[in-house]
């Protein structure tokens, strides 16, 4: 999974990523996307502070992104943030995948 955020114009942040698989046909070099390999889509990603101490957590994800929004940011860091520190989990019939603990740079 690869994290990008960009800021949106209202102040919020579009953060993404590209999912993983475990399905066997997913080491190809020639797909755009990776086959899904789960009964369904499901992330989970975790808002944290400087420190790594879990400021938000949104469940329930069907796709690759979530909007953080200004509101969010404001009860967690008390206003806009030139960085944010994430971590994401693909969820499947395993359970949560490992996490993406990533800082993006808005």
């Amino acid at each position: 999974m690869h994290l990008r955020g960009q800021r949106q114009g209202d102040g919020s942040i579009l953060v993404t990523w590209i999912r993983r698989t475990r399905a066997a046909a997913g080491d190809s070099w020639v797909l755009a996307e990776v086959p899904l390999g789960e009964e369904r889509e499901e992330y989970e990603i975790e808002i944290l502070d400087g420190g790594g101490a879990v400021l938000r957590a949104i469940t329930g994800l069907t796709t690759p992104a979530v909007t953080y929004t200004a509101a969010m940011m404001a009860g967690d860091f008390g206003g806009p943030v030139a960085s944010l520190r994430a971590r994401v989990f693909q969820i499947g019939a395993l359970g949560r995948g490992a996490a993406l603990d990533a800082v993006i740079q808005t």
